[in-house]
């Protein structure tokens, strides 16, 4: 029963299947290390970078603290009875016409 199902002397299909498969994985990934350098920023390894390199991910971040604390104002505002009456009586008239 040695070697059955086989083609090329004792190997079965699934061996040489994950044999091409892993060939495959590996030339992908050797693929994927060689082409880092064209993500990489200029100047990295010189340290030429400008000094304001993330300043995105922090603008972005202030923003986003901006308008939750925004929506917590905006919140505590329409919880109170004033804006409720006033909210409330706004969609009766509009309801009403």
């Amino acid at each position: 029963m040695d070697g059955a199902g086989t083609g090329d002397g004792g190997t079965t299909r699934a061996a040489r299947s994950a044999r091409r498969t892993r060939s495959r994985v590996q030339a992908a990934a050797q693929a994927a290390v060689r082409g880092l350098g064209q993500w990489r920023m200029p100047g990295w390894r010189t340290g030429e970078v400008a000094g304001d390199a993330g300043t995105t991910t922090a603008e972005y971040a202030m923003v986003t603290m901006a308008a939750v604390a925004f929506a917590g104002l905006l919140a505590l505002v329409l919880r109170s009875d004033e804006v409720r009456g006033m909210l409330t009586d706004l969609v009766h008239r509009a309801l009403s016409q």
